[in-house]
């Protein structure tokens, strides 16, 4: 994951500090956009910023986090091993290891054993490395041995999406869609804006170089992770289309957007200046959109109504190929998901505090590859309604369905009435059910319990009408075979349910967790 100068600390510092002096600037943030106007057809604006790497590198985008103390560390498993987020499309490593491997040996030292230091210290020295990968197949784990190389990547743009959920307002899951308030925000770094950015600067407050000298002064202790001075603009999507800017911005698409509220959503344009102690420059671009939208995603219903789902959030750059724009992660990007998120579903629950995040490559109906990121996480329904409110009624109308065995065995009138009422109160209860659901070519954990019911609800009449006809033959015997139905059929009902659930949730990864935990257990 790229860190330049800590990019989580200078936003907020820069905004803080130098508020007064830059960001309520206006007129200067007006001499950057006219320049940006004068000199844009020559500095290519309009052509996507591509880094040439001046060094070697493998390509790769670990799978990383920001810890407490403000370091990255690898992401490890439950056997301490690391994993890959993503492989660049046009390094020579991108046909030899693929996103979501897991490496659990690098130069025949097990990483289990390594820190997150030693490894980059291993993967800074090495041009090549031998590593031994992990990877699923058909639900499978192969172990492979790989030699990945270090190369001069071609020139590319990094981009940085980050997507914040500020509330659901809506989970349809018969419709496979969930509606989200969001906000997304995409960043990436401009090298040929810096130029246009320091002369502004310059013209306004002086050289950049007096102004390093004084912050080290005032700071002996400084660092060169610590701001200098800058420029902040903020422009409306209005005020950037009227500034007539043409500027490149990468195309982020929603894969899976059902659709979008246009009319009340918002975006805006931020362009950020930065200059450090070490004499180091950085312009950063920013848009940002909030939106309300609706999204979809494959849901499985076999499990319901223990089931399981997972929202997902797909974003891919339909306009610049895999070969020019990397898309990448920093400690920007997870999701938190807040317990005022998690108070407002009702009906569903969060199991996770945040939202996961993969690398995702989407391939249109041309063939033609983009790079592109997935957000995911999962839900969980709160199955209580359909336990105390539906399975718990069917659990009684059996219970007296097969209570007709106490009735005296010429009472054939009353036994056919209760048990035929009892069939037709399940009956009912199934187009309760089938409100909640679509119409599915496959049975659910309800469907196979309301069907079992119909069977065990049927049987008390076809062996009342039998034992009828026989007791007027052989009273005796059929006496005992009724005393021995009041206890084994019950029983046998239970035994076929817990049959039922046991079959479906083990081993289903679209069973809520509770469920799931208590048939494991």
């Amino acid at each position: 994951m790229i860190n330049f100068k800590n990019i989580l600390f200078n936003f907020f510092l820069f905004f803080f500090i130098f508020v007064n002096q830059s960001f309520a600037s206006t007129n200067m943030c007006d001499d950057v956009y006219e320049s940006l106007r004068t000199n844009g057809k020559n500095l290519e604006l309009f052509n996507p910023p591509l880094i040439d790497e001046d060094r070697a590198l493998y390509g790769i985008l670990w799978d990383e986090y920001l810890d407490n103390s403000g370091e990255f560390k690898f992401v490890r498993d439950k056997n301490n091993n690391i994993s890959i987020f993503s492989v660049a499309w046009n390094s020579p490593n991108y046909d030899t290891i693929k996103s979501e491997d897991t490496i659990s040996k690098i130069n025949d030292q097990l990483v289990s054993n390594l820190s997150s230091d030693e490894i980059n210290n291993i993967l800074a020295d090495y041009d090549k490395l031998n590593i031994t990968i992990q990877r699923e197949v058909n639900n499978e784990i192969i172990e492979l041995n790989k030699e990945i190389e270090k190369t001069l990547l071609g020139g590319y743009v990094n981009v940085n999406p980050t997507l914040r959920i500020n509330a659901f307002k809506n989970i349809n899951i018969k419709e496979s869609e969930y509606t989200i308030n969001y906000n997304l925000d995409t960043y990436w770094e401009d090298k040929r804006f810096i130029e246009i950015f320091r002369n502004v600067y310059e013209n306004n407050f002086g050289p950049i170089s007096e102004k390093i000298e004084e912050h080290k002064l005032e700071n002996p202790d400084y660092s060169n992770n610590y701001l200098v001075s800058g420029i902040w603009c903020q422009l409306t999507n209005d005020e950037f289309l009227k500034e007539n800017l043409f500027i490149w911005s990468p195309d982020l698409k929603f894969i899976n957007l059902v659709k979008k509220d246009i009319e009340n959503s918002t975006k805006e344009f931020f362009f950020q200046y930065e200059f450090y102690p070490d004499g180091e420059e950085f312009v950063w671009i920013k848009i940002t959109e909030n939106a309300e939208a609706i999204f979809t995603s494959f849901v499985d219903f076999s499990t319901f109504p223990f089931d399981k789902h997972q929202l997902e959030f797909i974003l891919a750059d339909t306009q610049s190929g895999a070969d020019i724009l990397s898309i990448g992660t920093d400690q920007f990007t997870e999701i938190p998901i807040t317990k005022q998120i998690k108070q407002k579903l009702h009906e569903w629950n969060i199991p996770e505090d945040k939202a996961f995040i993969k690398s995702y490559t989407h391939i249109d109906t041309y063939g033609s590859t983009f790079e592109g990121i997935k957000t995911y996480f999962s839900i969980e329904r709160q199955s209580g309604y359909y336990v105390y409110k539906v399975l718990a009624p069917i659990f009684l109308i059996l219970g007296i369905c097969w209570s007709i065995f106490w009735l005296d065995i010429t009472r054939v009138e009353s036994r056919l009435t209760v048990s035929i009422v009892c069939l037709l109160t399940l009956i009912a209860y199934n187009f309760v059910i089938d409100e909640n659901i679509p119409k599915l070519s496959y049975m659910t954990i309800m469907d196979q319990i309301v069907l079992s019911s119909y069977v065990f609800a049927s049987i008390p009449t076809l062996i009342s009408i039998y034992f009828t006809f026989q007791h007027q033959k052989n009273g005796a015997i059929t006496f005992k075979n009724e005393e021995r139905l009041r206890f084994y059929g019950p029983i046998i009902y239970i035994l076929v349910l817990i049959f039922i659930i046991f079959l479906n949730v083990q081993d289903n990864s679209s069973t809520n967790s509770f469920v799931s935990g208590l048939v494991n257990y």
